[in-house]
């Protein structure tokens, strides 16, 4: 459980055998466990039942609280099978920075048993052919009872969106529990929150979706949480920090120059000179490390691209204010393809119009990739605001097609 102020709890309950003792208080209407089932009847071993004992349990509610400051709470029934479940999920999330839709989909191990291994039936041919080398397997498919992997639940609250999100066993009567209500329709679906805005009026603030198309009016834009897997992510991030030439630019705001809120470099083809903020950008050669990411986004998006502004920030005090990819060496319909790396940071856009809609929130994973076509530029600005949480370093590429006909 996450309430709308961030607190995180993990809760295990449980009647057991199904429907408890199958014994209700007359006084309260309340349905006794069966906990008695949890002692051993026969003397002598560790878990044999004795005045005042507690039994053994395999009920292991978690909360983790990762480096990016994310708080994931899990826990799950299902007897023998909750601990391989947990286990599993938190792995998910923690090593493979799945977003919690995705642990919650991807298929499981059940490995309680005395010497069976338990698969679940999506799970891939190449794992269960391996597994299958080595131990006895049972390929099961998911049903309402019994679970043969538990009935797992998550929630997970993210303090710099400010945002909340949750699972459920699909198969349970909790997977259709949704994000508590703001009395609309929009807040209970989307979550709606409410963020300080430097003193002034609460701004509502609306987090995205953590995959795919983001639905957006005046907006075309598409995000793949795991568009590099961990292990690339992270020798991307390591090469990238020593082999790219940071500097500090002097950039130029409101008027007044100023010492750039992070670190960045620009490189590209011959000739693909940018210039934003009053800042005139000539391209550096290609490494061969951003060569081979342009191919990947380049496959990926089914878009070309000629040049990449890198951001390098530093901490949480290291930011980008709002502002639009509109210069005219872009084009009127720019398309900016970003590549995130390290530490994850909130991304917000607003409308510049429609001064009703909600700030649009998004925490940009380890390895993802945020497309923007079409109009976005035209209609919408994006920042990445300061935070007061500890947070780690951030690489963010922003792949370009500069025009280089002028």
């Amino acid at each position: 459980m996450v309430d709308r102020h961030g607190n995180v709890v993990a809760l295990t309950q449980t009647l057991l055998s199904l429907f408890g003792s199958k014994v209700v208080l007359p006084e309260t209407g309340i349905l006794m466990n069966n906990g008695v089932m949890w002692f051993d009847p026969r003397p002598g071993s560790p878990n044999s039942i004795a005045p005042g004992k507690r039994p053994l349990s395999n009920m292991c509610p978690v909360i983790a609280r990762q480096a990016s400051g994310v708080r994931t709470a899990l826990g799950a029934s299902g007897g023998r099978r909750i601990m391989a479940a947990v286990l599993q999920l938190l792995s998910f999330i923690v090593d493979y920075r799945m977003t919690v839709e995705q642990a919650m989909h991807q298929p499981r191990i059940d490995a309680s048993g005395k010497e069976d291994l338990t698969l679940d039936g999506k799970l891939d041919e190449s794992i269960v052919s391996h597994l299958a080398s080595q131990y006895p397997v049972s390929r099961i498919a998911h049903g309402v009872y019994p679970s043969m992997f538990a009935c797992p639940g998550v929630a997970q609250h993210d303090p710099s969106s400010g945002g909340s999100c949750g699972g459920a066993f699909v198969m349970s009567p909790l997977a259709a529990a949704v994000a508590e209500g703001y009395g609309t329709q929009q807040g209970r679906i989307a979550g709606v929150v409410s963020e300080s805005n430097s003193g002034r009026r609460p701004a509502r603030v609306r987090r995205l979706p953590g995959a795919g198309a983001l639905a957006l009016p005046d907006a075309d834009l598409h995000y793949t949480a795991q568009f590099l897997c961990c292990e690339s992510a992270d020798r991307l991030f390591r090469a990238l920090l020593e082999a790219v030439r940071w500097t500090q630019p002097r950039i130029r705001i409101a008027g007044k120059t100023i010492n750039s809120p992070r670190l960045a470099a620009w490189y590209g083809d011959p000739g693909t000179v940018y210039s934003y903020s009053g800042l005139v950008n000539k391209p550096l050669p290609w490494l061969v490390e951003l060569s081979d990411l342009r191919s990947r986004v380049e496959k990926e998006t089914d878009c070309r691209f000629n040049s990449v502004l890198l951001n390098l920030y530093r901490d949480g005090q290291d930011s980008m204010g709002w502002h639009s990819d509109n210069e005219k060496e872009l084009g009127n319909c720019p398309v900016i393809a970003s590549v995130s790396l390290g530490a994850v940071r909130r991304f917000v856009l607003r409308h510049k119009k429609r001064k009703a809609l909600p700030v649009q929130a998004l925490g940009l994973a380890h390895g993802s990739l945020l497309l923007m076509r079409g109009t976005t530029q035209q209609y919408w600005r994006h920042a990445v605001p300061r935070t007061g949480r500890e947070v780690g370093q951030r690489i963010n590429l922003t792949f370009r097609n500069v025009s280089v006909d002028r």
